[in-house]
């Protein structure tokens, strides 16, 4: 596999709001005299590609090769074209979109990105295991239809533009000019084993809203992909797309997704324009993608709209299902259906916080989200990937960037222990669940460097306080928290330098290790003797505030117990029900559980006639939200809902942490509890009152474990090669492989 160093790009322009650059055609013929036993191709582009050989598109998936800084990280593909390959002439072709290279996006600074270039190619022909092709200035170039691409913004296309055949050999390419030589990225070549984004599912429009002069497809579920447009359409008929989470008089609503003029002009978020050639078409974007709900289509005629006009395309990251949770309360079913819609539909090639107003990448999502995603997803080759881009993001002071990929923005504002946490945790929950200690081996350096990092942040009482705190808390205003940041911050210190401890000491760096135990005490006794009162009343007094020193161990064990009765104060001072945000949500539910108190964190989680999570299918979410806020109908917005959701997100993962807490907790299923061993799992069931029937299972790396609870007896099937306990209320049973059956 060769990595070719030799860009070329169709044109050396930005493409700007003002002016749109079209998505460059690159094409080339070649002979050969034999077919090659083996033909092999590696490719990598900045930002996307899709590549056509001898008239087929064989793109491995859409939004290739991946998102990156390509100054850090450029990551390429690799194909076996061998059987698309013929004797005589052969024609192989590539579209280019912009991606995250060339944008005038003006949020979080990509517009003035260092990196920022109009979108180039690389690649290597291999056959026989000799270098046949790189590219160069003899490939052609000319414009695609693609009149305009972004991957926030959308996408134009003008159908009379399109080239027909031109993957073809033989088509006349006479008038077309030769490709430039680009610069090459600073960015170390990375092979790109991530799972490819696909197709995953395709919806129907549930209803049709016809307007004057718009109709609006409803698809039913809020989620992520792209649309597939069936059209007889006239020729120079211009179409206008909107796509959004919302509805609000019947047509898709942005208002909760809105950047200020400056930064985004109209019609340049979430927006397709598609021009018809005049014939029967079909016509998908190929370099965006959406979040949303709700499509509203200006241009159609009467004629023109039926329920095959539009599908919606969901699309994610195609990695494997890994587990699954159901019960006889669909309270929690449809909760744990949302959790994993809204991963899935912020999954594109690594984490994203949200798929239609930022596509970034943060880490304290990521974070958050770590264990569940994982649960529920065979994470382990995206979460890998995209921690080498993170390693390659750390600057020399050992501080990472609250988003990654980036240039240079996010290293100040927006990051912090509970968001770089994530350096850590990713790697500590593939090693605990794969028992993969090469993804320790990428990361250890990395977290030395920021463990130094961290010691240059402690105060002089031992605490640490930087970047955010716990995020969307229920009933405070925007970026207000009842949990004070030194409190927050100094806990997730404590605790992913325990777990650095662990990992460090797992790869033999025994010196890193103790430096990790050493600043974990230290971040302890100042904790405990700064934040904690003497009557173990954790400092602002919080739900979050306690029961994160409680989950992370800031008591001595025998001061947990009183600690606790804190917590269950205040629980019951906020009306029985949630006052967290993101970093409560994370602990409250396991340690109540952890307690003894399911029926409390169930009822928490559950209940009807209050604030709780129950509450968004109330309001009629189908994906995780943002925030909190209390909305009529969060699908359907009246004046006062549109006013009051501002800008939030109505899909976000970051509250998914209660889908692990069912398959952990009420499916009872812990995977390698001790840390040591990802072949051994401790069944551990948790029977809150009312809830009569629970399934769970997990694929871990020895098979599937799976739980059945019917009343109190549960199934458990024990894969071969699994070492399995049943623990119930410290009562230990050594389980068989295969089927057992156990009246608890």
């Amino acid at each position: 596999m060769i990595y070719s160093k030799k860009f070329i790009s169709g044109t050396q322009q930005y493409n700007t709001y003002s002016k749109h650059v079209n998505a460059p055609i690159l094409r080339k013929e070649f002979l050969l005299d034999k077919l090659p036993e083996k033909a092999e191709l590696t490719i990598t582009a900045l930002g996307f590609y899709e590549f056509y050989l001898n008239g087929k598109k064989l793109t491995r998936g859409a939004l290739s090769p991946n998102i990156t800084n390509p100054d850090n990280t450029l990551y390429y593909d690799n194909y076996d074209i061998t059987e698309h390959l013929k004797v005589g002439g052969n024609a192989i072709a590539f579209v280019l979109g912009n991606g995250m290279q060339n944008t005038d996006f003006k949020q979080w600074d990509f517009h003035k990105a260092s990196f920022r270039s109009a979108p180039k190619l690389a690649l290597a022909l291999e056959l026989d295991d000799a270098l046949f092709m790189e590219a160069d200035e003899s490939f052609k170039c000319a414009n695609s239809p693609i009149t305009y691409d972004d991957l926030r913004s959308g996408e134009y296309y003008d159908a009379r533009q399109e080239k027909v055949g031109f993957s073809l050999y033989g088509y006349d390419d006479s008038k077309w000019t030769q490709a430039l030589l680009a610069t090459t990225p600073k960015g170390r070549p990375t092979y790109n084993d991530i799972p490819p984004i696909r197709v995953t599912d395709e919806l129907k429009p549930v209803r049709i809203i016809r307007g004057l002069g718009y109709c609006t497809f409803d698809f039913g579920v809020n989620t992520a992909g792209v649309v597939r447009l069936k059209l007889n359409g006239i020729y120079g008929q211009k179409l206008l797309f909107t796509i959004g989470e919302t509805l609000y008089k019947n047509r898709a609503c942005q208002s909760n997704l809105k950047f200020s003029r400056n930064q985004v002009p109209k019609n340049y978020f979430q927006n397709i324009i598609y021009i018809s050639a005049g014939n029967s078409e079909e016509y998908t974007p190929s370099f965006t993608y959406f979040g949303g709900r709700y499509v509203t289509v200006k241009g159609l005629k009467p004629s023109q709209i039926n329920e095959d006009t539009l599908t919606f395309l969901v699309m994610n990251t195609d990695f494997e299902k890994a587990g699954d949770f159901i019960s006889d309360d669909e309270v929690l079913n449809k909760l744990q259906e949302m959790v994993v819609r809204s991963n899935k539909a912020n999954y594109y090639h690594f984490p994203t916080d949200c798929p239609q107003r930022e596509k970034n990448g943060w880490t304290g999502d990521a974070n958050l989200s770590a264990e569940q995603l994982t649960l529920n997803h065979d994470t382990q080759k995206a979460f890998i990937n995209w921690l080498k881009a993170m390693v390659d993001a750390q600057r020399a002071d050992g501080r990472i960037p609250a988003i990654v990929p980036t240039d240079n923005w996010g290293y100040g504002w927006g990051s912090g222990p509970n968001w770089d946490a994530a350096l850590f945790e990713l790697p500590y929950v593939i090693y605990k669940y794969y028992g993969d200690k090469s993804i320790i081996e990428l990361t250890a350096d990395a977290m030395v460097k920021y463990l130094g990092y961290l010691e240059s942040k402690i105060s002089a009482e031992n605490t640490v306080e930087y970047g955010l705190g716990d995020w969307c808390q229920i009933g405070v205003k925007h970026r207000e928290y009842d949990t004070p940041i030194v409190v927050s911050d100094t806990l997730a210190a404590i605790d992913f330098t325990i777990k650095a401890s662990i990992m460090l000491e797992v790869v033999g760096d025994k010196e890193g290790a103790q430096k990790a135990r050493e600043l974990s005490t230290r971040l302890r006794n100042g904790f405990r003797t700064h934040l904690i009162s003497k009557e173990l009343e954790v400092k602002g007094s919080a739900q979050t505030a306690q029961a994160m020193a409680i989950y992370y161990g800031a008591f001595e064990k025998e001061e947990v117990p009183t600690a606790y009765k804190w917590l269950k104060k205040y629980i019951e001072r906020d009306g029985g029900q949630i006052k967290i945000g993101v970093l409560g949500n994370r602990v409250l539910f396991r340690l109540l559980s952890d307690m003894g108190d399911v029926d409390l964190a169930y009822k928490l989680i559950a209940q009807k006639e209050k604030l709780s999570f129950a509450q968004w299918i109330k309001e009629g979410a189908t994906t995780m939200r943002e925030e909190f806020t209390i909305l009529n109908n969060c699908a359907e917005l009246s004046r006062k809902d549109k006013k009051a959701l501002r800008h939030y997100s109505l899909n976000h993962h970051f509250w998914g942490d209660i889908s692990a807490w069912m398959i952990k907790y009420l499916g009872g299923i812990c995977v390698n509890p001790s840390g040591h061993d990802a072949r051994e799992v401790v069944i551990k069931p948790c029977i809150p009152s009312g809830l009569n029937y629970v399934k769970a299972w997990y694929r871990t790396i020895g098979g599937v474990v799976s739980t059945e609870r019917k009343g109190n007896l549960v199934k458990i099937i024990v894969p071969d090669g699994i070492k399995a306990t049943l623990d119930y209320k410290g009562n230990l049973t050594q389980l068989s492989v295969g089927e057992n059956e156990v009246e608890l």
